[in-house]
């Protein structure tokens, strides 16, 4: 179907694609480091990626990348762009209020930033009876579900900047991938397992912005992610739905 986005239309349009199509899909991201060899916009590219996607198959309307999050843990780097979660939870609001004025009923996030994810979740939840339909992805997360078997043994295979996320961009946007970089960069073993953080910041455990071993990512398995987590997306839709 053809892919409509939210900040192309006019108003009058907008309003009949809500009748028609009751769906916005919002992407978040986020403007921190990752590593000497991806851009700083990593996390919101592959969200605006992912939601263009889904929405195409699926239907919707792509609402406006919302570029920041909560990166205080990334302030040592140059570059990084943070907000406070108070910040980010007004600003989405915000947001939400225009989607529900202009008609829509089903909202589905798709967002590229961990950081970000409490602050959505609380949002949802105070909106839960406004809106028919509620769905935040969780990008990273759920590629790391998804993606086991293609970085097997694969040491950081979804650390920060890693295997994972540098495959992803090798498939959506190589130009901006710096790739010289990948055939000199050290492996670098994560300190902890998933599911265990601290607020120590990110540059004092990695000096370089980045964990695992990029030598292991290629663009077509960051392809073969995409097309699983898209696959996943629509699904899970369709399950809603029905």
């Amino acid at each position: 179907m053809p892919l409509a986005h939210y900040g192309e239309l006019p108003w009058t349009e907008l309003e009949e694609f809500a009748r028609d199509c009751p769906r916005v899909v919002l992407p978040l991201g986020a403007v921190e480091p990752y590593g000497p060899h991806l851009p700083l916009c990593t996390d919101g590219l592959v969200a605006e990626w992912v939601a263009r996607a889904v929405a195409k198959r699926a239907g919707g309307v792509v609402a406006p990348l919302l570029p920041l999050g909560n990166s205080s843990l990334f302030l040592d780097f140059p570059g990084t762009l943070s907000v406070s979660d108070q910040t980010l939870g007004e600003l989405v609001r915000g947001v939400g209020r225009g989607f529900l004025s202009a008609g829509f009923s089903e909202l589905l996030v798709i967002n590229g930033h961990a950081g970000n994810s409490p602050v959505i979740a609380s949002y949802l939840n105070e909106v839960r009876k406004e809106f028919r339909m509620l769905i935040q992805v969780d990008v990273w997360r759920l590629l790391e579900a998804l993606g086991q078997d293609l970085f097997a043994g694969v040491a950081g295979a979804f650390g920060h900047a890693g295997p994972c996320a540098t495959s992803l961009v090798l498939a959506i946007a190589p130009e901006l991938v710096r790739t010289p970089k990948l055939a000199h960069m050290d492996i670098v073993t994560p300190r902890w397992l998933p599911g265990v953080s601290s607020p120590i910041p990110f540059r004092t455990l990695y000096p370089q912005g980045y964990a695992g071993d990029v030598s292991q990512a290629s663009s077509e398995k960051g392809a073969l992610l995409l097309d699983r987590l898209v696959n996943y997306v629509v699904s899970l839709l369709q399950v809603e739905e029905s």
